[in-house]
């Protein structure tokens, strides 16, 4: 056990207890000897997404050993519960809150349901928790976030020294790093509304939460959620953005120059945060095949559900041999896979509307742009050029009203103008943007 031996001989002898260093690494074996031995749902995801076998006779025996040598006080200690106790809404409400996007969303009629189905699953998994759990991970979805793509991102919560409830997000936005939006970088953030550093002064996150509303969540114990601030802060910034891929042939395919560290999306970061709060140590891998597979779990699908793919000729591929296709079928699959998961099997907080990809053709000087009943909105996923509101031209990314898309005129000449983007309705078809 990594530990001094005369401080902890002193707290032993001293105190009966075991050292703050000793107590945390016997705290660290264990929550992972909880992850390999346990059944909970959350033990089972976390061996499937970090590749953690289950206990040996020999791993068994040695924590059997390890756990008899304990200090008398510390056995009694180990078995009980964590700290973690059932939360109340208004902390919840504070804890979000940290998060100035969150904070906003959580103050619209949607957002208090979202709210009022965290607290209710946070403490329904309360009851699922070992002993070595001090927290919860949460996954989000946030649908049709880059044109049809859904975008992963991950949040710890815990309880401080005080007792005071925190949370703290985790994500990676992709970023174009071109005029034509061709070749992007992934930036990790530790909050949602990045609209200061985003091209276009536009949060990605924000703008999806503005025309889907909240994001969907699931909920897992977990024994280290506030490993999610040092994870984070390790890999957050600008000076350590990664080139964006889903494999690692994907930019040589397009003969761009693969630089430094292995290019990464959404999920290879959620899944390397996520394993430092499992005390799990991953490797880079590609996200498909590889950490597709592993994160199935946390994200509502199975990875059978996309074992087998179709292109558009309709040859059927497996997903491990995505990496050997030309540049275009892979792009064709990755955005395939990216507009599909998470939609096919339930959130613990399910989402509250359906997003939609919406093409609209408009002849010069015509004014308006129709949208479903019950739209919320329309967002455009490529520059809509020609396309004007109020005099003023209309931004792609951005998220617009369907009062405002009402109000929109196409001021192009010559050829018709034709615009693709995303709507989103109601579930209860019953409210607007």
């Amino acid at each position: 056990m990594p530990s001094n031996p005369p401080e902890n001989k002193y707290y032993e002898n001293q105190l009966g207890w075991l050292s703050p260093t000793a107590e945390a690494a016997v705290k660290k074996l264990a929550s992972v000897v909880a992850n390999k031995s346990s059944n909970t749902t959350s033990a089972a995801a976390a061996r499937t997404a970090f590749t953690m076998s289950g206990l040996t006779q020999n791993e068994q025996n040695a924590w059997a050993i390890l756990a008899d040598k304990l200090p008398p006080i510390y056995k009694i200690y180990l078995p009980t519960c964590s700290p973690w106790r059932n939360v109340e809404k208004n902390e919840v409400a504070a804890a979000l809150s940290a998060d100035s996007a969150m904070a906003d969303m959580i103050k619209r009629p949607d957002g208090q349901k979202f709210l009022e189905g965290l607290v209710n699953t946070l403490n329904e998994k309360t009851q699922l928790m070992t002993p070595t759990d001090h927290g919860m991970a949460i996954t989000f979805r946030f649908p049709e976030c880059y044109g049809t793509t859904g975008h992963i991102a991950l949040a710890g919560v815990w309880r401080d020294e005080t007792g005071r409830l925190k949370i703290s997000i985790c994500h990676q936005e992709s970023v174009p790093i071109d005029k034509e939006e061709s070749n992007y970088k992934g930036v990790v953030y530790d909050r949602f509304d990045t609209s200061s550093e985003y091209p276009g002064h536009v949060s990605p996150t924000v703008e999806c939460m503005r025309l889907a509303g909240p994001p969907s969540a699931n909920i897992f114990p977990c024994p280290h959620p506030e490993a999610i601030i040092k994870a984070t802060q390790d890999i957050a910034g600008q000076e350590n953005a990664r080139q964006y891929a889903p494999t690692y042939t994907w930019l040589p395919k397009r003969g761009i120059q693969p630089q430094g560290a292995p290019p990464e999306t959404c999920f290879n970061v959620t899944h390397k945060v996520l394993a430092a709060m499992y005390y799990a140590t991953p490797h880079d891998e590609q996200l498909l095949p590889d950490i597709l597979i592993k994160m199935a779990p946390f994200s509502s699908y199975t990875h059978q559900q996309f074992e087998t793919l179709k292109l558009p000729n309709n040859r059927m591929v497996n997903v491990k041999d995505i990496p050997s296709l030309e540049f275009s079928e892979q792009a064709f699959l990755f955005l395939s896979i990216g507009g599909k998961w998470g939609l096919d099997m339930p959130w613990d907080v399910p989402i509250q509307t359906k997003s939609q990809p919406i093409s609209v053709t408009m002849k010069s000087g015509q004014t308006g742009i129709p949208l479903p009943l019950y739209s919320r909105g329309i967002k455009f996923s490529k520059p809509p050029i020609g396309l004007t509101l109020d005099g003023v031209s209309v931004k792609h990314r951005k998220t617009y009203s369907t009062a405002e898309a009402a109000r929109m005129v196409y001021t192009g000449t010559g050829k018709d103008g034709k615009f693709i983007g995303v709507t989103s309705v109601e579930l209860n078809s019953q409210a607007k943007l």
